[in-house]
């Protein structure tokens, strides 16, 4: 897929989404089947990571009035998509975390395509809330908010565990990616621990490398402590999530290596 050699670099594609398709609008079917629900997701993924990848460091007056209602727009676009889910994209199984091994809801689908498909509209929900829209300057206070934080590790989370429940190799194909966005953005180390597991696990099993992803992970984490004063001569460390979120809406290219 076009977008995935850029996705976490939060570079532009090679080819805009608007050029995928003629007249750069993709119409909504009569009737949603799989195949043309999966077709809007990976468009509205598209123009997602292009929203993402092409917004200016500062905006002001009208430029700033038509990014946020762009940014609007696209999100109604995912919530509509998401409703309008046909019926073979339904869970088959829905079963709750299991100790540190499964840390996560595990949600299975009937096939690949349909766990695939998903896994992108949570990866475009994801990189849209990262995306709020603020200034350059107030950036990493609103990714720091509680409500942005809760819904980015919520897309997260749906994003990771739907590689561990659904174990097939249509599914993993475009994982690979997600799952180091979505990875970023983990707190918990048992969920962590759980995202570098299933990239391994898919390494050993397609062959494809996963290590430059771990690697991403694990230098996204470890600059993503910050410490607190305790007592006089000791400072208390925890993970700062709003930062987490911050080094998603850098991009691959501006954050820490």
């Amino acid at each position: 897929m076009i977008i995935l050699a850029s996705l976490c670099a939060g570079k532009p594609a090679a080819l805009e989404p608007k050029a995928w398709i003629p007249g750069g609008i993709f119409p909504d079917p009569a009737m949603w089947t799989l195949k043309s629900w999966q077709k809007k997701i990976v468009f509205l993924l598209g123009m997602v990571h292009d929203f993402w990848s092409r917004t200016p460091d500062n905006l002001e007056g009208h430029a700033k009035q038509l990014h946020d209602a762009r940014w609007k727009e696209l999100e109604a676009e995912l919530v509509r998509l998401q409703s309008q889910a046909p019926a073979v994209c339904s869970p088959i199984s829905i079963l709750p975390p299991d100790g540190e091994d499964n840390p996560f809801q595990s949600v299975r689908y009937l096939n690949g395509p349909v766990s695939a498909a998903w896994q992108m509209l949570h990866t475009a929900f994801l990189i849209l809330t990262v995306c709020t829209p603020c200034s350059l300057a107030s950036r990493l206070s609103v990714l720091s908010s509680p409500d942005v934080i809760r819904r980015a590790q919520m897309y997260a989370r749906q994003i990771v565990a739907n590689s561990l429940a659904n174990r097939c190799t249509i599914a993993w194909a475009n994982a690979v990616q997600l799952l180091t966005i979505a990875g970023q953005c983990l707190v918990v180390d048992s969920e962590r621990n759980a995202c570098v597991r299933i990239l391994r696990e898919i390494q050993q099993q397609t062959g494809w490398n996963t290590q430059a992803s771990i690697d991403r992970l694990g230098a996204v984490w470890e600059n993503s402590w910050r410490y607190e004063p305790w007592g006089s001569h000791s400072a208390v460390g925890q993970v700062d999530a709003g930062k987490l979120l911050y080094y998603v809406w850098l991009g691959e290219e501006r954050s820490p290596s």
